[in-house]
């Protein structure tokens, strides 16, 4: 058989193993490693990477400015401009970190501390921004639930008025977000004590984290943490990788009306379960909003040099229940009205329980999805698609974010109270405060690692075909070889001498040039 079965045998074996590898065997192993590796275990790689965020995050900041605040308060259209981005750097930390290896769950804090970045910013957190006057608008509109009495809403109309209190306030930047906007007008009306015994009637109170006369949208938030995570460790699982099972000590949430709106869904955003389809839904749990929000499929994308699944925030987050019933709960009803009735409007959430009553109403930014009537009650906005939706671009092997960016927008509604001077004139629209974008972009030593696990897994899918065509090669070699050596060995076998017979005249013709002839004995 000589050189050829080996050949033959070689060149099968060949075949067979990279024909299993690249139609599924190769996609088995990479997934069982991954499976090993996309754990959380104390000490290894994926730990200090979720741990202390490798990338650095960012969270910028556009406040809208209120160009024109005496016409607004007389009836016009808010013209907004808006300022910024500006630009704060995110250090977070995850803290007092407790391992429970029978449940499969970690316990922690995370502190974000914030440092501003004047060089990626359009402007400093000292510039000056007109806005609307968040604490008066809300306590009005929760006074007019609550009271529903002219006369007692037009003096406390007439108390702030003549501690200058407005419809819009100016401040810094930094004040608005950080050190605090003064309203110690509001804190002297508590104090007053036929006021303050009046509230005490009617359940009113004066929210505490403005009881020292100050009010910012990140007040006491900076350095601090928003509550204790237990999340799974997906070493029973890997789609249970950094699942939230509790928050607080609580497996569901207690302030919306049932356990469907009070479900804490999917991660904390820092980390993501494994192996991602495009008919996956990721969900996000936001402790700051209150509740959790879901991520949908949108298209193929490359990024960073790396294919992704670009995720969208899904448009169902913010519908209404006549758009999506199942938001129902998440409604806040009013006196004798259906939910219908009560959250008219798509594209808007009110955010109430997370703001100790405060009507602050959350949507995309720009109103990007809302009703058309919602954007045109003010002007100065644009919205864009790919600047103001939510967007996850994922590797969808590993499940990390390869680049993430959250985006929301707070703001409050504008009503008209003809008990109260200060907004009898005013024309009912929802007016936005300021838009919140933050995220990131993979970089370094995690970004050159799903480089190479993509590499290598698009290197294998050409190097598949080269080795099935050379086992094809070396099979079709050895046949032939084999082929051969048959012929040659048939050829070259000599011919059988029988001793006492006559030869046969023969003519040996060697060309046109001559011809030998035996002669006879």
């Amino acid at each position: 058989m000589g050189a050829s079965t080996p050949l033959i045998f070689s060149g099968a074996l060949i075949f067979v193993i990279f024909t299993a590898l690249g139609f599924g065997g190769m996609e088995l192993i990479v997934h069982a490693a991954l499976r090993k590796i996309l754990v959380l275990k104390e000490g290894s790689d994926v730990w200090n990477m979720w741990k202390t965020m490798p990338v650095p995050i960012y969270t910028r900041f556009r406040i809208f400015n209120v160009t024109n605040p005496e016409g607004l308060a007389n009836g016009e259209k808010a013209i907004l401009h808006e300022m910024g981005p500006y630009t704060y750097l995110q250090d977070w930390e995850k803290e007092d970190i407790t391992v429970d290896p029978e449940d499969d769950t970690i316990r922690y804090r995370m502190t974000k501390t914030y440092f501003f970045q004047p060089e990626l910013s359009a402007g400093s957190d000292d510039d000056v921004v007109t806005f609307i006057n968040v604490i008066l608008v809300a306590s009005s509109h929760v006074a007019s639930e609550i009271v529903q009495d002219e006369f007692m809403m037009s003096q406390m109309n007439d108390m702030l008025a003549e501690k200058n209190e407005r419809l819009t306030k100016t401040a810094t930047v930094r004040q608005i977000l950080f050190d605090g906007v003064s309203f110690q007008a509001f804190v002297d009306l508590f104090n007053n004590p036929i006021v303050a015994d009046m509230a005490a009637d009617m359940g009113l109170y004066l929210p505490d984290n403005i009881k020292d006369g100050k009010f910012s949208l990140l007040k006491n938030k900076n350095g601090t943490d928003d509550g204790w995570l237990v999340v799974k460790s997906g070493l029973e699982s890997p789609d249970q990788l950094g699942k939230i099972v509790s928050y607080n000590n609580e497996t569901f949430l207690k302030h919306w009306r049932n356990d469907t709106c009070n479900s804490i869904n999917g991660t904390d955003g820092t980390m993501f379960p494994p192996f991602l389809t495009r008919d996956s839904i990721v969900h996000i749990f936001s402790p700051p909003i209150c509740r959790s929000f879901s991520a949908e499929y949108h298209s193929d994308q490359e990024t960073q040099g790396l294919r992704t699944y670009r995720f969208i925030g899904s448009p169902k987050n913010f519908q209404a229940p006549k758009s999506n019933p199942d938001n129902w709960c998440f409604c806040k009803l009013q006196p004798n009205k259906t939910e219908v009735e009560s959250c008219p409007i798509d594209g808007l959430f009110n955010i109430w329980p997370c703001t100790e009553g405060a009507p602050i109403l959350a949507s995309l930014p720009h109103f990007y999805g809302t009703e058309e009537w919602i954007k045109d009650g003010v002007e100065g906005l644009s919205p864009d698609f790919n600047k103001h939706n939510t967007m996850l671009d994922f590797h969808p092997l590993t499940g990390s974010p390869v680049e993430a960016w959250g985006r929301v927008q707070l703001s409050v509604e504008l009503v008209q109270y003809y008990s109260m001077s200060l907004f009898a004139n005013v024309r009912r629209a929802v007016v936005p405060i300021l838009w919140i974008e933050e995220g990131s972009t993979l970089e370094g030593e995690t970004l050159m690692g799903l480089q190479f696990i993509d590499g290598f897994i698009n290197g294998f899918c050409y190097a598949k075909y080269i080795f099935m065509g050379i086992g094809i090669i070396m099979i079709i070699a050895g046949v032939v070889l084999l082929v051969l050596n048959g012929n040659k060995k048939k050829v070259m076998s000599p011919q059988p001498i029988v001793y006492g017979q006559d030869i046969e005249e023969t003519s040996l013709d060697f060309g046109p040039t001559f011809t030998f002839t035996p002669n006879p004995e």
